[in-house]
């Protein structure tokens, strides 16, 4: 048995887990597959020789989303995600928010001069169209990822919102194109405005979810970061400045006053105080000489240690620590796996059901702009 983590890109809800799972299982060779949605990695369990990286990338990508090779120690991001969400939402909002006002104001006894929807049908319904349009483009990534799993057989929550408010804006298009041809009393069958607002919620719930996926991240990052990238190894009269994945065991590491230990090892020559709260909670610097083990990420106080390395980066405590909250994370508990399950056959019957209520209302003499709309209400 061997397991081996990928990162998987494009996922927002359930149905993408479910999706991500159903098509990895199908490689010959994979014994299991568990789908994080919250740390965005799947992690297989495949029996015999290593399998082919292409093969599980293709199969993941045939659902519509990216594999990518599992990261130990990934970068800050210049622009996050919690970032671009929020300035889309602000653009979603910005958009929203005029909308509202026009479509809400005859109602609340404003006259909306010029805009007014009675006085200047085709006006007012031209400038909903504009005013829609940056909620749209902010709103593009649903689209694209909804569309894409949509016609792969894989539907998801960006898919639900891609049809919905998608729908809605090409209605509103017909109605205008509609009201500029003389038929002004379209101009209460424009949902410009339920479009807009749709996607600048969407959005928001997007910007919260991505604030706590980037705490939980920036929590790993935290720990990763206690462990030093480079260390003094010393190699004869000579003492270099290396890289920590260099090091090889045998090698003899020098760590100065007030430096951090790189790497779990055995002292061989001098004697210090060690910080080694990182790992046992203790307060008080633990006195360490030619013989005692030290660890990796932990605080050299006072006179300079030589270390005889015992352990590389990827086997120390420390990093045992960091693959446990990891495993935390990505496992699950009963109750959401059942979860799962079920909104994994969410979308699907959202769809199911949204289809059979605009066949029913067309199919009772109703006409298909009214069908259409009952469609998006669902």
């Amino acid at each position: 048995m061997t397991i081996q983590t990928l990162q998987i890109k494009g996922m927002t809800c359930a149905a993408c887990v479910r999706a991500v799972e159903r098509a990895v299982k199908k490689v010959d060779g994979v014994a299991e597959v568990a789908v994080n949605l919250a740390t965005e990695k799947a992690r297989i369990v495949f029996e015999g020789a290593d399998l082919d990286w292409n093969t599980l990338a293709k199969a993941v990508s045939d659902a519509g989303y990216e594999a990518l090779p599992d990261v130990k120690n990934p970068p800050s991001e210049k622009n996050s995600p919690q970032q671009l969400y929020f300035q889309r939402f602000l653009w979603a909002l910005a958009s929203a928010l005029p909308l509202l006002l026009l479509s809400m104001g005859p109602m609340l006894g404003l006259s909306l001069g010029t805009f007014n929807p009675n006085r200047s049908p085709f006006i007012y319904a031209l400038v909903e169209f504009f005013l829609v349009l940056p909620a749209l483009y902010a709103g593009r990534d649903f689209y694209y990822h909804g569309f894409k799993t949509l016609l792969k057989g894989s539907p998801n929550m960006d898919s639900l919102v891609a049809v919905g408010t998608g729908a809605a804006f090409l209605t509103s298009v017909w109605a205008l194109v509609r009201i500029g041809s003389g038929e002004t009393a379209l101009v209460n069958q424009l949902y410009f405005d339920t479009a807009a607002v749709i996607l600048a919620l969407i959005l928001l719930g997007k910007f919260l979810e991505a604030s706590a996926k980037g705490r939980s991240s920036e929590a790993i990052r935290k720990l990763l970061s206690l462990a030093p990238q480079k260390a003094w190894r010393v190699e004869g009269e000579q003492i270099l400045e290396v890289d920590v994945d260099s090091v090889r065991v045998g090698d003899v590491l020098l760590v100065k006053p007030g430096e951090k230990i790189a790497l779990d090892g055995c002292v061989v020559d001098g004697r210090s105080s060690v910080d080694e709260a990182l790992l046992t909670g203790e307060s008080l610097p633990v006195e360490k000489s030619e013989g005692l083990p030290v660890w990796a990420g932990t605080l050299n106080k006072h006179g300079a240690l030589k270390v005889r390395v015992e352990k590389l980066s990827g086997e120390t405590a420390l990093a045992g620590i960091v693959k446990l909250v990891e495993e935390a994370q990505g496992a699950k508990a009963p109750i959401a796996r059942l979860a799962d399950v079920v909104s994994g056959y969410f979308v699907p019957v959202v769809f199911a059901l949204a289809g059979l209520a605009f066949l029913a209302w067309f199919l009772t003499g109703h006409s298909a702009v009214f069908s259409l709309t009952v469609f998006v209400a669902v």
